[in-house]
């Protein structure tokens, strides 16, 4: 199963402009394309994320959280007004009414999965009942004084290639009703080293086989490429 690739080097997370059935714009408001982007080139960590009770060359069920919060963020307040002056879907004020500007995104999310470490860098010979991580994502927007612009909440699926990939829909609050797409990067902690090898439990699982290996921490990284959050809603 493919899905369990949780190993990465770039963060990026697009919410698409098609709705779902029955969860289009907020009711009202005649808005639609990106309301906010954020982007990131800088290389750096920019959050932790664990997995409990961590990833073994033995299938269970296992829990994969953290946080992260990506700066150099550009809202298009010109339609956050209107939302906020017609409905006040997960915006609750306009511009003028002393809503701050968009500067961040604070996230923190929940997966449920059952797998092993396998599929992660390299093909799992046997995913027989396993099942693909499913789960939340809370975003608070915040100016650069972190003051709160408005909050999203989000409920996806995570599959992966060579990174994470999340596909889902917002479910409240700030472009309720967007498709979501996501892609994040995880890379092992150095110091997830139960066995003092200086090599990360994770890859002592994935790439050695260590049946005794654990992984269960791993930062959340950018990379040179370009990190983005697009938050459209659907007209």
């Amino acid at each position: 199963m493919r899905s369990k690739r949780i190993v990465g080097c770039a963060l990026v997370a697009t919410l698409a402009t098609a709705g779902l059935a029955g969860f289009g714009s907020p009711a009202g408001a005649d808005v639609e394309g990106t309301l906010v982007s954020c982007s990131d080139t800088s290389n750096v960590d920019i959050g932790d994320a664990k997995i409990a009770p961590g990833l073994t060359t033995v299938e269970r069920k296992n829990v994969l959280s953290g946080a992260f919060t990506m700066p150099n963020c550009t809202a298009d307040e010109g339609e956050l007004d209107e939302i906020a002056t017609e409905s006040k879907f997960g915006v609750t004020k306009t511009a003028a009414a002393g809503r701050p500007a968009i500067a961040k995104a604070a996230a923190t999310f929940k997966f449920t999965f059952y797998g092993d470490c396998l599929g992660i860098i390299i093909s799992d010979p046997d995913d027989t009942g396993e099942y693909r991580p499913t789960g939340t994502i809370a975003v608070k927007w915040l100016s650069a004084a972190n003051k709160t612009a408005g909050t999203s909440s989000v409920f996806g699926v995570l599959t992966t290639t060579t990174v994470a990939q999340v596909s889902g829909m917002v479910t409240k609050g700030l472009g309720v009703g967007a498709d979501v797409a996501a892609t994040v990067g995880y890379v092992p902690k150095l110091t997830d080293d139960s066995n003092g090898n200086q090599f990360p439990d994770l890859l002592d699982c994935v790439l050695g086989g260590d049946p005794s290996a654990t992984g269960k921490l791993v930062d959340i990284v950018t990379n040179p490429a370009s990190l983005t959050v697009d938050l459209p809603v659907t007209p």
